[in-house]
């Protein structure tokens, strides 16, 4: 599996409902595997951290330690294991100013304005705005083409102009 395609299946899984790393490595499992390869990722992916967080829940009961320190310290370093896995993927989902000033607007709006039409208006205004810098892109592109042959020609059209002239004012 290439970084292009694992990066897509994360995209598809944080926009389906549900945690997204189980569906990332049940979807792995399914591209390596098929049916079988994805359910023996959930079994080996999934199924231990459903356990544990059963276990987890029900000592959390009752115990009734919900406000210990340590809990929140868990909730700390969890939101730092976010962080660095959004600042790694930064560096290959948005290498260029122009995807990371898409990434700072959707990252501002989905803030400012949390609903469900807020995600999809933010994908779709997101895929407008690539659309637009594809376009200026070719047109760029077509243009550099045009004056890399304009660069090419001139000269030969000027060597035979000045050929020609000088053949003209020979005399014969």
């Amino acid at each position: 599996m290439d970084e292009k395609s694992y990066a897509d299946l994360v995209a598809l899984s944080q926009f389906l409902p549900g945690p997204a790393s189980s569906q990332v490595g049940i979807g792995v499992g399914v591209m390596r595997g098929g049916v079988l390869g994805g359910l023996t990722s959930f079994i080996g992916f999934t199924l231990p951290s459903v356990i544990v967080l059963m276990i987890f829940a029900s000592l959390l009961t009752t115990f009734d330690i919900a406000d210990a320190g340590w809990i929140h310290g868990l909730k700390i370093v969890a939101v730092v294991i976010v962080a660095h896995a959004i600042m790694g993927m930064s560096k290959n989902l948005a290498p260029d100013v122009k995807r990371k000033v898409i990434a700072l607007f959707a990252l501002v709006a989905t803030l400012l304005f949390q609903s469900v039409f807020t995600q999809v208006g933010v994908i779709l205004i997101a895929g407008v705005i690539v659309l637009f810098f594809i376009k200026i892109m070719k047109q760029m592109i077509i243009k550099k083409q045009r004056l890399s042959r304009l660069r090419k020609v001139f000269p030969l059209s000027f060597s035979a102009i000045f050929r020609t002239a000088i053949c003209i004012t020979r005399p014969p």
